[in-house]
């Protein structure tokens, strides 16, 4: 810890985020009681689907115990858990967010120019049209 993160973390809990969670680089993040609570519970309802997910520690190799040997990182989220939620009937708004390998095409596309994000139905609706 370095002097000018003391205050930094004060700062935090004043503002009620009292719960510090370690990173796996040895960094803390600072949630409230109730965030913490979700993250947990989340990382306990993993279910090791992205071999490469920081969120989990899941491996696919038997031979480590299925363990990546690593904590799961609190920063990073849940996509199977924004996409079974959307599958059940939660808001597609608050929900779907993600990119793949091809996602610096966004900058050269002009359906997306002048930080234009779409609702998850037009993104749908223009894959559907292939425009």
């Amino acid at each position: 810890m370095q002097p000018e993160d003391k205050p930094k973390a004060d700062s935090w809990i004043a503002s009620g985020y009292n719960e510090a969670m370690k990173t796996p680089d040895d960094t803390l993040i600072f949630t409230t009681l109730a965030e913490c609570q979700e993250i947990r519970q989340d990382q306990k309802d993993c279910m090791g689907c992205l071999s490469q997910c920081k969120f989990s520690n899941w491996s696919e190799n038997p031979d480590t115990k299925y363990s990546t040997g690593r904590g799961a990182d609190p920063r990073s989220f849940c996509i199977q858990k924004t996409l079974m939620d959307i599958a059940h009937g939660g808001p597609l708004e608050n929900n779907l967010m993600f990119a793949g390998h091809s996602a610096a095409n966004f900058s050269t596309d002009p359906f997306f120019s002048n930080g234009f994000v779409p609702t998850v139905k037009e993104l749908v609706d223009r894959i559907l049209t292939g425009d």
